[in-house]
């Protein structure tokens, strides 16, 4: 495994949970797009299952030659989600999404990364629905969510769920998901290829990104689903020239969509 490759990946989710046709988060969506176009990308798009309401950017992922993944029915942490009804809402999502493009729907992404212990009831439900991977696991003490214990390179549930945890380093009191959202928007370029030199040698790398990274004139809007007022200040600032910064992180090593990675992994240890 290459640790040079790393494979684009974008949370597509409105970060105001409005879903409106021509809001902004589409309009971000469209120009994230359109970077992947230009720059020869072709990425995993982890979708909140409320935005089959637009079927035709749900087709235009899939048609420039994205792999579509679900984010989950909407932006709410497993942690907070009802476990009984928890199936056939993330079901119907998939299905809606596979009914709309023709292509099926493999890959799933927790919102906020929260598979953690107390969330890792999802794990059976995501093998049964017929995921082949998650991508929902920060393997150590998170910044918001953490799975202390569970390896910091890929691995095979003992369901046979294959997870491609948060590329992280390990700072002790803290692993840092270096390579994508906040922390790529704040940290400096070199240091993030530095930190990219010291994570495990078998580590899959992607980065992630949501419309909100790329929408710099959007200035400050307060959250409402509980964010921290620190957190949600953190979140509406450093937004200037970050596609600029991916353009130079992605530049002749970005990676094939993850569906495709996670296919082509050898033998997995189990966890």
């Amino acid at each position: 495994m290459s640790n040079a490759e790393i494979t684009f990946t974008i949370d597509l989710e409105d970060h105001l949970g409005i879903y409106a046709t021509g809001a902004r988060w589409m309009d971000n969506a469209s120009r994230i797009l359109d970077f992947c176009v230009e720059k020869h990308i072709r990425a995993t798009f982890f979708t909140v299952g409320k935005v089959a309401a637009h079927a035709q950017l749900l087709k235009r992922i899939v048609s420039d030659g994205h792999e579509l993944a679900l984010h989950s029915y909407d932006h709410i942490a497993l942690t907070n989600e009802n476990p009984a009804t928890y199936a056939a809402h993330l079901l119907n999502a998939k299905k809606t999404f596979e009914d709309i493009t023709g292509k099926a729907v493999e890959g799933f992404r927790a919102p906020i990364f929260s598979l953690t212990p107390k969330s890792a009831w999802v794990v059976d439900m995501l093998k049964e629905l017929g995921f082949i991977y998650s991508s929902s696991v920060i393997a150590g003490k998170g910044a918001v969510n953490g799975f202390d214990g569970a390896p910091n390179k890929p691995f095979k549930w003992k369901n046979g769920l294959i997870e491609l945890p948060v590329p992280m380093v390990d700072l002790g009191v803290l692993a840092l998901p270096f390579l994508g959202g906040v922390y790529l928007r704040y940290l400096p370029l070199p240091l993030v290829q530095l930190m990219k030199k010291n994570v495990h040698a078998d580590a899959l790398l992607w980065t992630y990104t949501h419309p909100y990274d790329v929408h710099d004139s959007e200035g400050y809007v307060r959250l409402t689903d509980g964010t921290p007022l620190w957190m949600n200040i953190v979140l509406m600032n450093n937004r200037k020239n970050f596609l600029k910064k991916l353009d130079a992180l992605l530049a002749n090593n970005a990676g094939a969509p993850l569906i495709e990675r996670a296919r082509a992994l050898g033998n997995l240890g189990e966890f």
